[in-house]
């Protein structure tokens, strides 16, 4: 029935593997334009021999079966199709897979490959896009691709930058000769990573803050707007202030974040950010020469995080306003003093929260007080009054800071 007609589109839903094994193949059949859900790559082979004239193929994906290596081996497996576009909306084919589907296809003007929750493995990097398209589709004129994955793929330490993934997409087989722009992006709610052409129309009804970087340009940009609305591939500039409070981004967000800190104003407050996401903004701030205001209230950054954070503001000169309130090392109130004592030239009285600073935070801060020849009194709110630490914070504080009063 379906063999006798004389159909030029054909779309199959809700495909079971019955319906292709019942379907007779006449050599003078003229499907050109040809829709199903899924298939086995077994199915996909019969579909380009049998049906010669097809010339657009869309489906969900393909799944690999056991095919007879000797199709691969036979030049008329090559030869027999002529299909211009494929399409694949929600692929999940690792790399050596795809490979070897794109391989019966040599005659592809248009590729369209969706990925959706899968693998880095899927993602592979530019260097080998490249090498498949010239060797496997040489007269490909539209690529089109979308990869997007929110359940792990970022915790892969070589993929942290978004950086690293779209370099490998800034060669010139990209931008000169096939002119194919890609953009990288990284929301931190939910956590999702995202690699794709710019000139895709993806259906993205939010406006979640996101880093991304263009492959046009290379430049990191935090942007609130839906996705598909860039004026020729460039995005509008890049937001100053950021509020991400309560987002719970953790270490790894606060490191797509440092990769990319170009902001006056950052609220990273309520987080889970630990001292390796304090370690990864303060490389970051060593030499950045735009943030203004950073708030880490309520983290977890802790006496290491804090010793890198007091390390990094040695060289940066920028940052006025630090807030590491609420976190459970005495140290960061050391820092966050340290950093209004440099900046606040007109202070005079200092109020400072003393809870176990310990004798590496006390030196921080007489250190700090020694740079500022404005203030005189230091009141000190403390619950350790009487304590081994405390009396080794007075010593400091007296030896570094006369004449410096200190008011309990």
């Amino acid at each position: 029935t379906v063999a006798r007609s004389k159909i030029r589109t054909l779309m199959i839903l809700n495909y079971l593997r019955a319906t292709m094994e019942n379907i007779s193949w006449p050599i003078e059949y003229k499907l050109e334009h040809l829709s199903i859900d899924n298939c086995t790559f077994s199915n996909y082979c019969a579909i380009l021999h049998h049906w010669p004239r097809l010339q657009t193929f869309v489906m969900k994906d393909c799944t690999m079966d056991h095919v007879d290596n000797k199709i691969f081996s036979s030049p008329a497996s090559t030869q027999c199709s002529l299909l211009k576009s494929l399409a694949i909306t929600q692929c999940s084919l690792p790399m050596k897979h795809l490979e070897k589907l794109l391989s019966l296809t040599s005659t592809l003007v248009q590729l369209k490959l969706w990925f959706y929750e899968c693998g880095s493995n899927i993602l592979s990097n530019g260097y080998d896009w490249t090498h498949l398209i010239k060797t496997k589709l040489p007269i490909l004129d539209r690529f089109e691709f979308f990869f997007s994955n929110s359940t792990g793929f970022h915790r892969n330490t070589n993929s942290t930058s978004l950086a690293f993934l779209i370099d490998s997409f800034r060669t010139s087989f990209w931008l000169e000769e096939k002119k194919w722009f890609f953009a990288c992006d990284y929301e931190f709610r939910p956590h999702k990573i995202r690699i794709y052409t710019t000139s895709i129309k993806i259906n993205d009804f939010t406006d979640s803050v996101r880093c991304e970087v263009l492959s046009i340009d290379g430049v990191h940009r935090f942007v609130r707007r839906l996705t598909h609305k860039m004026v020729d591939g460039i995005a509008e500039e890049s937001l100053i202030i950021l509020d991400l409070g309560s987002n719970q981004i953790g270490d790894k967000g606060a490191q797509y974040l440092a990769n990319a800190l170009t902001l006056a104003t950052l609220n990273l407050s309520f987080n889970r950010i630990g001292y390796q996401g304090a370690q990864h903004l303060a490389n970051a701030l060593r030499h950045n020469t735009t943030l203004v205001t950073l708030n880490l209230n309520k983290n977890r950054v802790q006496e290491q995080g804090a010793e890198y954070l007091a390390d990094a503001l040695q060289y940066n000169t920028t940052l006025t306003t630090l807030n590491v309130d609420e976190d459970a090392s005495g140290y960061c109130v050391a820092v966050q003093a340290a950093v209004k004592i440099r900046n606040e030239k007109t202070l005079t009285t200092l109020n400072v929260r003393l809870n176990e600073i310990g004798d590496g935070g006390a030196q921080y801060f007489a250190n700090a007080l020694q740079q500022n020849m404005v203030i005189t009194i230091v009141v000190c709110n403390t619950n350790i009054l009487l304590t081994v630490v405390f009396t080794n914070f007075l010593s400091i504080i007296k030896k570094y800071t006369d004449p410096i009063e200190i008011v309990l």
